[in-house]
């Protein structure tokens, strides 16, 4: 099974290394490929202020936390995506939030689940039949179903 990541999911990770969400990554990744666009380092060391007003993290926890993360994850370069499939992406998700583009462009090209916690961008792609997305609780029973 492969499983497009979204930055939502890393931050609640590295954020809180011990709790269920990581757990479904560095529990599950000898049998599901996570995967992650190379710009999600970029995008999450942009939030870093922000996740460490909002955690008790530090510098440090933070980078072992994003560490262990990337031990269990696949980072594809970002233009390892056609234009093609880009541009179908961007129709999908420009009235939405353009930054997730990467995200959705990444489960087509790789015909996988995206993971996400943002339920504005589950809602409206679902609505747009876009239904390889699911949020944590539905990847959980997913998970469940392949033990």
């Amino acid at each position: 099974m492969v499983v497009v990541v979204d930055a939502n999911i890393l931050i609640q990770c590295i954020i809180n290394i011990k709790g269920n969400t990581a757990a479904l990554i560095l529990k599950n990744s000898s049998y599901i490929d996570f995967i992650v666009p190379e710009f999600i380092l970029k995008e999450i060391k942009g939030k870093e202020s922000k996740i460490y007003s909002s955690s008790n993290l530090r510098k440090p926890g933070f980078n072992q936390n994003l560490q262990l993360l990337f031990d269990h994850l696949i980072v594809f370069k970002d233009d390892e995506v056609s234009e093609i499939i880009f541009k179908k992406a961007y129709k999908m998700v420009k009235d939405i939030d353009i930054d997730d583009v990467i995200y959705i462009a990444f489960a087509i090209a790789l015909e996988s689940l995206l993971w996400t916690d943002d339920f504005k961008l589950l809602k409206a792609m679902r609505r747009k039949g876009f239904n390889s997305i699911v949020m944590t609780k539905e990847f959980k029973e997913i998970i469940k179903g392949l033990k």
